[in-house]
């Protein structure tokens, strides 16, 4: 097993053997990634969050939408009608 030495310090010496560091080095890096992976999920799941709100302002304004159309609808229907009752009056 090799080593190498590290400065403490300023004044004593460590030696550290090549396996160990690179596995700090290994831990660190993997810190560094799953830091990065879970920013990513963070903006993720706020676009999915903006995304979701505005598929139910779609849906909302489509239920809306039905709704006045069935209303007119019915108006049309109504005035049909009398004017029909009308007719046949005459």
């Amino acid at each position: 097993m090799s080593h190498e030495p590290v400065d403490v310090n300023g004044s004593n010496q460590l030696s550290i053997p090549n396996n160990i560091q690179a596995l700090w080095t290994w831990t660190e890096h993997t810190l560094r990634a799953t830091e990065d992976h879970d920013h990513c999920i963070h903006a993720l799941s706020t676009q999915l969050n903006k995304i979701l709100q505005a598929f139910t302002g779609l849906q909302w304004s489509h239920q809306l939408l039905q709704d006045t159309v069935r209303l007119n609808n019915q108006e049309v229907d109504e005035e049909i009608a009398t004017l029909y009752s009308q007719l046949n009056f005459l």
